[in-house]
């Protein structure tokens, strides 16, 4: 989203987001733009866009010589255009990410978030290895979160040095979620997360967790990537 706002910002195209199709609509007060009908959802192009990958702006450019109007989703770094983000396009943000608090139960508390990002497919050894850093890094007013619910589980086992605060919920990647459930539990964290003092994060891929980045870049939240420190 922040990257097609920057794009669209650039060139002078009008954008709009429109979370009809996504299940966290009825978790925002904003409830997005329809100024024309919609196709069918199966209809709206996805851009996995990485670096490295064809540019999306000439893609976005040869559509409106034909067309006025173009439907797209797309999945791209949040500083691909503009490092650090601009004022104006923190509000827009902000005016989306606007919660309905009153369906949320989270700690008003400003804890230190220390975040562990294993793979999407990972093992007991990939945990135990995570572990080790979790271990390296922890401290008494962190409040752990994780992508993996099997990592969560091990830390309580294992870690007795002093207690350890988490949400013991299942949670999902934004992008893929269709469990209202689970959608709600990650944006329980989001928020809670947005509150934070600071961000201590790690990612077992090579990037940083485009989570905690958004976060941090969103709230102006101090983020640091333990993986620089290993």
């Amino acid at each position: 989203m922040v990257c097609l706002y920057q794009l669209s910002k650039q060139k002078n195209y009008d954008f709009f987001v429109d979370v009809s199709y996504h299940p966290i609509r009825q978790f925002l007060n904003y409830q997005g733009y329809h100024l024309v009908p919609l196709p069918d959802k199966n209809r709206i192009k996805f851009i996995k866009w990485f670096r490295g990958a064809p540019d999306i702006s000439l893609y976005i450019a040869r559509h409106f010589e034909t067309n006025d109007v173009l439907f797209l989703c797309a999945n791209c770094s949040i500083d691909t255009f503009e490092s650090p983000i601009s004022d104006d396009c923190r509000q827009f943000l902000l005016s989306i990410l606007n919660f309905r608090m009153e369906l949320f139960d989270v700690p008003t508390t400003r804890y230190n978030i220390l975040h562990i990002r294993l793979r999407d497919k990972h093992d007991q050894a990939d945990i135990k290895r995570v572990y080790k850093i979790f271990v390296k890094n922890v401290e008494p007013d962190d409040f752990l979160m994780s992508n993996s619910t099997e990592f969560k589980k091990y830390v309580s086992k294992q870690f007795h040095k002093f207690p350890i605060q988490m949400m013991d919920l299942e949670i999902c990647h934004f992008g893929e979620c269709r469990n209202e459930a689970h959608l709600k539990n990650t944006l329980s964290e989001y928020i809670l997360a947005s509150r934070a003092r600071f961000i201590k994060t790690f990612s077992d891929y090579w990037w940083t967790s485009g989570f905690m980045n958004s976060i941090s870049v969103i709230y102006n939240i101090p983020l640091i990537n333990l993986k620089s420190s290993l």
